[in-house]
């Protein structure tokens, strides 16, 4: 059987997209981050994971909100870094 990639398996491990990275994220829903600004917020979030095939939960509940998201090690890397 023969397998042939685009890229080597060398370069795959090189860039970490062998890596799944799970994160949650915890936070208190203060006033500041409520109505449509939250709503607007999340959104974005949810059509960027989307597109980036990262999967991702979210719980908004008493004042709280918990998000989880899972992707390859690059994918999560540039989203870590877009937020900043």
């Amino acid at each position: 059987m023969n397998i042939t990639t685009s890229q080597s398996s060398e370069d795959r491990k090189r860039h970490g997209e062998h890596i799944l990275i799970h994160m949650t994220y915890i936070a208190k829903n203060v006033d500041l981050d409520s109505g449509i600004e939250l709503t607007r917020a999340l959104e974005y979030w949810r059509r960027y994971f989307e597109e980036n095939d990262i999967v991702s939960a979210l719980v908004i509940s008493e004042g709280y909100f918990v998000q989880s998201f899972q992707g390859t090690r690059p994918a999560i890397n540039t989203a870590l870094e877009k937020n900043t």
